[in-house]
């Protein structure tokens, strides 16, 4: 059974002086916007069928691996990207909030930054173990295969790195981080 969930940015709260990337005043009565937010509205359903979908079209279409022959590391490849997608759902709702009540926004910069590996961490927060496991598992993959092909994000002194990233997670604003990898 296939459970849809809402989105909770309610179109309403959106409308008062939105302007696009280029300024130009947004339009929401528009048919094309009302149909827009309406196909967006669900978020992607949890269900393994779903995710399975999700990670035979990346395969396909975002990797363009034949459907008879890719290799094992496309996998975790499409799986990522998959998961990158659930994540986005509430990236640009995170932002739209974010703007509404237009909050102060800090953005930090660093090479010595270190997250460490993000794809078990962001599998299991958003409670996708199960149904990850079991659409892997039917692409003849493991949980255990995929995280090991992730390289560890680790960038310049480790003391540095995890004390920038530990300062980042104890802020109370809006803040957006990003490390140079080299």
């Amino acid at each position: 059974m296939t459970t849809q969930i809402r989105r909770s940015v309610s179109m309403n709260k959106l409308k008062a002086g939105r302007t696009t990337a280029d300024g130009i005043p947004i339009n929401f009565e528009d048919d094309k916007f009302k149909k827009l937010w309406d196909y967006c509205s669900m978020y992607l359903s949890k269900d393994v069928e779903t995710i399975k979908r999700q990670i035979a079209n990346h395969l396909e279409y975002t990797l363009a691996c034949n459907r008879l022959d890719f290799r094992p590391y496309a996998i975790y490849q499409a799986a990522a990207y998959s998961l990158r997608d659930r994540m986005l759902e509430f990236w640009n709702d995170t932002q739209s909030y974010f703007t509404d009540v237009q909050t102060k926004r800090v953005y930090y910069m660093s090479i010595e930054y270190l997250i460490g590996r993000s794809l078990m961490n962001s599998i299991c927060n958003l409670d996708l173990e199960a149904p990850y496991t079991d659409a892997l598992k039917f692409f003849g993959s493991s949980m255990k295969e995929l995280y090991e092909y992730e390289e560890d994000a680790a960038l310049g002194s480790e003391r540095l790195g995890r004390l920038a990233a530990c300062s980042l997670i104890s802020c109370y604003i809006k803040l957006s981080s990003m490390g140079i990898w080299y």
